[in-house]
């Protein structure tokens, strides 16, 4: 996946060149090259749990333009990976604070690393709650092919009580997911 900022700012073509690198390299970016293009790249696996070890490049080019200079930034993210709404959130949130931090010098790194340890917690409920799911569907499976076929108010009971007990885990992860 690719998206692209634009911008102009009012300082030479080295200070935003600078700043650009400095931003990135806060987050977790390290400089592959300087120029014609600044390129900047991060992660290199995407099956893990941190948004910020998604592969994901940036180039940044830089031109001076009067008394102004242009920054174009092109993001390119690995598309393999499953983003929750948190970790969506943190990279729009990176490229808001980059753009920040190119007007006014300063970025809400803080903020960041609070939304980056959010999305690690909801990727590891997640995971938790896909691997509840699946063990239950194990062992349903696994009872259902070993053990004798019960009389049917019992297999109608059971029906009942795990359809039961999935409404209510979905209500729950429902109401839950509101409240955010």
């Amino acid at each position: 996946m690719k998206f692209r900022w634009s911008g102009a700012v009012s300082y030479s073509e080295e200070e935003a060149r600078q700043r650009i690198r400095h931003y990135f390299e806060q987050i977790g970016f390290r400089t592959l090259e300087e120029t014609p293009t600044l390129s900047l790249q991060r992660g290199d696996s995407c099956w893990c749990i941190d948004p910020r070890q998604i592969w994901m490049r940036v180039d940044a080019n830089i031109h001076g333009w009067g008394p102004q200079t242009l920054v174009d930034v092109t993001f390119e993210l690995a598309s393999r990976r499953w983003l929750t709404r948190s970790g969506a959130e943190l990279l729009v949130s990176e490229v808001r604070e980059m753009v920040r931090y190119l007007e006014e010098g300063n970025a809400n790194f803080e903020r960041l690393d609070t939304l980056r340890q959010q999305a690690i917690r909801e990727l590891r409920q997640k995971g938790r709650d896909f691997l509840l799911f699946g063990g239950a569907f194990v062992v349903g499976l696994l009872s259902a092919v070993v053990l004798p076929a019960p009389p049917k108010p019992f297999v109608e009971g059971m029906i009942g009580l795990v359809l039961g007990f999935l409404a209510g885990y979905l209500v729950a992860r429902l109401l839950r997911s509101r409240k955010r």
